[in-house]
C-alpha cells in the first residue's frame, strides 16, 4: 500500500515543482508496472526550458500510463551517474513497462520523437 501511495504521489507531483527523489523511489517507479520517462533538467538551462511545455505536455495526455519523474540534474548526480549522462541537457531517459532502458534522447527532443517512444 504504501509504495502505491508513493508512486501516486510522484505522479501527481514530479512535473509541478522539482523534487528530489532517490533510488528507492525510482525504483518503486520502475517496478510499478508502467513505462517510465525520466527528464533531466537543470533550472539553468536555457534547451530545457524549451523542453519542459513538452515534457508537460505529455505527462497530462499519458497520465494515467506513464510515469514521469522530473529530475534537476545538479541535485541528483548519483542518479546521473547510473544512466552515464555525460553534460548534455536536457536528458530523457524512457524505460519500458519491465524497467529496462527504451531509449535515452540527448538534448532538445521533438514531441514526435517522444511520442513514437512512448507508443
Amino acid at each position: 500500500m504504501r509504495e502505491g501511495i508513493l508512486i501516486l504521489l510522484l505522479i501527481a507531483g514530479c512535473l509541478g515543482s522539482a523534487q528530489e527523489i532517490g533510488e528507492k523511489e525510482l525504483n518503486s517507479a520502475l517496478n510499478s508496472g508502467k513505462p517510465v520517462v525520466l527528464y533531466f533538467y537543470a533550472e539553468w538551462c536555457a534547451v530545457c526550458k524549451q523542453q519542459e511545455p513538452i515534457i508537460q505536455g505529455l505527462k497530462e495526455e499519458y497520465d494515467d500510463k506513464i510515469v514521469f519523474l522530473k529530475l534537476n540534474a545538479d541535485e541528483n548526480r548519483k542518479l546521473l551517474a547510473r544512466y552515464s549522462i555525460t553534460g548534455t541537457l536536457p536528458t530523457i531517459v524512457v524505460f519500458n513497462q519491465s524497467g529496462g532502458v527504451k531509449t535515452v534522447f540527448i538534448g532538445f527532443t521533438e514531441k514526435s520523437a517522444l511520442k513514437e517512444a512512448l507508443s
